[in-house]
């Protein structure tokens, strides 16, 4: 998929659109981080074992 970001950038080149690009790509990052990176925590358990 084409980033709209980056083609706006590439059209413009003004240091406001790529800082916006920059901005949209570290969003995208911590969304995709955080849904592969659940670790293998037990979420059902306390500091207990219980």
């Amino acid at each position: 998929m084409e980033d709209l970001y980056w083609v706006h950038f590439t059209q413009t080149g003004r240091i406001s659109d790529y800082l916006e690009y920059k901005k949209h790509e570290s969003l995208l990052k911590a969304e995709t981080d955080e849904n592969s990176n659940k670790g293998s925590c037990n979420n059902g358990t306390n500091n207990w074992g219980e």
